[in-house]
C-alpha cells in the first residue's frame, strides 16, 4: 500500500463507530502500514517538534510581552498548541498497532486545543483594535520569525507525508497545526515590515493574527465533525477562504468605522 490520493476519503460523523483514518483498509489493532519504521519516524519527528516549539514558543511569549503584538501572541500560542498536539501524537503512537480509541481521543483533543487557542488569539487581537495598540519594533524578531516559519513549514510537510503513509488523521491535524504556525511567523514579518514603512497601517498586526485564529477556529469547530470540516477546508479551501474573507471583511469594516468615529 503506497501513497493514496486524498480525494476518495470523506469523513462523516454519524455515529461513534465511524473510522477516524485516511486509509479505509486500516483495521483496529492492526499493524501500521510500513511496519514499525514509520511509527518510529513519527515518534522521532514529534519529539523534535516538542523541543523546537518549547524553545521558539517560549521565546515568542517573551517578545510578545515586550512588544505587545497580537501576531507574536498568535505565533507563540500556535507553538504551544503544536507542542501539545505533538505530545498527543507521541501518546497515540507509543503502541505499535493502530487504535481507533486513541485516534478518536487524539482528534477530539486537537480540535479542543484549536478552539481554545483561536479564542485567546482573537480576544487579544480585538483588544488591540479597540485600544488602537501599535506594535513596538524589535528587529531580532525578523530572524526568529524567519527561522520559525521555515522550520514549521518543513515539519508540516514531513507530518503530511507520514500521515499519508500511516493513514492517520490525527497526524494530518498535527501537520495543519505546524502549517498555521508557519503562517503566524510569516504574519509577524509582514506586519513588522508594513508597520515600519507605514505606521498608519497599525492594524495589520491584529488583522493577520485574526486571520490565523479564524483558520484555527475552522479546523477545530464542531469537535465531532472536526475531520470533515478540516479535510474539506484544507484540501478544498475555496469554501473555507470564503468564510475567512467574510470574517476579515467584518474586521476591516470595524476598523473603518473606528477611524471615522475618531475623525468626527
Amino acid at each position: 500500500m503506497g501513497f493514496h490520493s486524498w480525494e476518495p476519503y470523506h469523513f462523516h460523523y454519524a455515529d461513534e463507530t465511524t473510522p477516524l483514518k485516511l486509509d479505509s483498509q486500516l483495521l483496529d489493532n492492526s499493524p501500521y502500514e510500513g511496519g514499525d519504521l514509520n511509527r518510529k519516524c513519527v515518534l522521532t519527528l514529534s519529539i523534535v517538534s516538542v523541543v523546537f516549539n518549547i524553545v521558539v514558543g517560549g521565546t515568542g511569549f517573551v517578545f510578545a510581552f515586550q512588544r505587545n503584538s497580537a501576531s507574536i501572541y498568535a505565533f507563540a500560542a500556535e507553538c504551544l498548541l503544536d507542542m501539545l498536539s505533538s505530545i498527543i501524537v507521541i501518546w497515540q503512537y507509543l503502541t505499535p498497532h493502530y487504535s481507533f480509541a486513541r485516534e478518536r481521543v487524539a482528534c477530539m483533543l486537537l480540535g479542543l486545543f484549536f478552539i481554545l487557542s483561536a479564542v485567546a488569539i482573537i480576544s487579544k487581537a480585538m483588544d488591540d483594535l479597540i485600544v488602537r495598540e501599535s506594535p513596538t519594533w524589535i528587529p531580532v524578531l525578523i530572524i526568529l520569525a524567519g527561522v520559525g516559519a521555515a522550520a514549521c513549514f518543513l515539519l508540516a510537510v514531513i507530518k503530511f507525508i507520514l500521515a499519508k503513509r500511516l493513514g492517520s488523521l490525527s497526524l494530518v491535524l498535527d501537520g495543519i497545526n505546524s502549517l498555521i504556525s508557519s503562517f503566524c511567523a510569516v504574519a509577524i514579518i509582514v506586519s513588522d515590515l508594513v508597520y515600519d514603512s507605514n505606521p498608519e497601517v497599525w492594524y495589520m498586526d491584529a488583522v493577520l493574527s485574526t486571520v490565523a485564529a479564524l483558520i484555527m477556529l475552522l479546523v477545530g469547530a464542531k469537535r465531532r465533525g472536526l475531520p470533515c470540516a478540516t479535510m474539506n477546508d484544507v484540501l478544498h479551501p475555496a469554501g473555507a477562504m470564503d468564510r475567512v474573507r467574510g470574517a476579515l471583511r467584518a474586521v476591516l469594516e470595524y476598523i473603518d468605522a473606528a477611524q471615522l468615529a475618531d475623525r468626527l
